[in-house]
């Protein structure tokens, strides 16, 4: 299960936090696509006194978390999950659907009925919002948080801009990437240092998957691979 809503009801009304989570289920129920985790149930339960968490469950995810698959079978078809998942995030946007905190975390591994092959299904929609309603706003602490790593900077910058689907697409750079060939990728500025670390790769040619220039600086992503491996593109 994963929480898709919490509020501290010693801090706020509860009256918010219902009708945040009925957006959601409304968007849940909506989103029917082969590389979208299918919604199935959901519960509100009072945690650790003051916290009041919604939480669903979805099925077509029975092959666990999509690292922990890539892990399990070495020479599985990471092009073909990778464009997967990119199909599924497209489906989000044309549909109106910003996902907010798409990243390794969040995509399962399903099957079909009488197919085989392994399904990416995207999931973790917490911070997800319809763009007809309000946009959900970064959230770094409690049981519902994001991944930093794969938050696009302008969103990082703390200046309370909110996801989009541009930032979307930054996160479908950095967790393909990680993803492709199973290696962390870390984000580098130009003229500056980001999460107040230089980064240096150790091994390979670093290679750029996406880029973004935010207040006169350039940021990308890269990522270190021996020379070996090729990357194809999608």
């Amino acid at each position: 299960m994963e929480v898709i809503h919490e509020v501290d009801l010693s801090r706020e009304e509860a009256e918010h936090f219902v009708q945040r989570v009925e957006r959601q289920l409304k968007m849940l129920r909506s989103l029917i696509y082969t590389n979208i985790a299918r919604f199935q149930e959901w519960i509100v339960n009072l945690e650790d006194k003051t916290w009041l968490r919604a939480r669903v469950t979805y099925a077509g995810c029975e092959g666990g978390k999509v690292m922990d698959y890539l892990s399990a079978n070495v020479n599985a078809d990471r092009q073909r999950l990778i464009l997967g998942v990119s199909r599924g995030l497209s489906y989000l946007h044309s549909n109106d659907v910003v996902h907010g905190n798409l990243n390794p975390g969040n995509i399962h591994i399903g099957h079909d009925v009488g197919d085989e092959n392994p399904i990416p299904r995207i999931s973790g929609f917490g911070f997800s919002y319809a763009m007809r309603d309000e946009p959900v706003h970064l959230k770094v602490e409690g049981a519902f948080s994001v991944s930093l790593r794969y938050i696009a900077p302008e969103i990082l910058a703390g200046d309370g801009v909110p996801c989009d689907r541009k930032g979307d697409v930054w996160s479908l750079g950095s967790t393909l990437s990680y993803s492709s060939v199973d290696v962390p990728t870390r984000v580098s500025a130009t003229n500056t240092t980001f999460y107040s670390q230089s980064w240096t790769p150790t091994s390979g040619t670093p290679r750029v998957l996406a880029m973004k220039r935010f207040r006169g600086v350039s940021y990308a992503i890269l990522l270190s691979v021996p020379p070996s491996v090729k990357l194809s593109k999608v």
